[in-house]
This record gives C-alpha cells, sequence and structure tokens, in this order.
C-alpha cells in the first residue's frame, strides 16, 4: 500500500469566535489547489483502487473534492 498525504490550500482567516473546523477554502487556496494537484495524479499508481480520506473539516472536504 502506498500513501499520499496532502495538505488543504488556504484556509480562511481564524475568527475569535469562529468554530476552527468550519473554516472554508479561500478563494486562492481553491485556485492553488486546482492548479497543483493534477500533478497529484502522476504519483498514483493505480488509479482504479485509489481512495481519499479525508478529515471532517470543511477546508480538507473542500480540498478532497
Amino acid at each position: 500500500m502506498e500513501l499520499i498525504l496532502i495538505r488543504h490550500g488556504k484556509a480562511e482567516d481564524r475568527q475569535e469566535m469562529t468554530d476552527d473546523s468550519l473554516r472554508k477554502l479561500t478563494a486562492e487556496g481553491k485556485k492553488r489547489l486546482h492548479k497543483t494537484l493534477p500533478s497529484l495524479g502522476l504519483l498514483v499508481k493505480n488509479i482504479e483502487k485509489a481512495q481519499i480520506w479525508t478529515s471532517p473539516l470543511v477546508r480538507a472536504r473542500q480540498a478532497a473534492e
């Protein structure tokens, strides 16, 4: 088994009274992910068996999508 870890893109700034798990990706964060992630496919040897696991954080789910 091979494991590839990526970090989500840039997320919204932390606000004092905001639940950190609800922070979304910024437009810039999405843009950079869209630019970078296609090259990730070159690392995946068997795309049919590939799985994406993500944390429940909003920004991590957005990156996985």
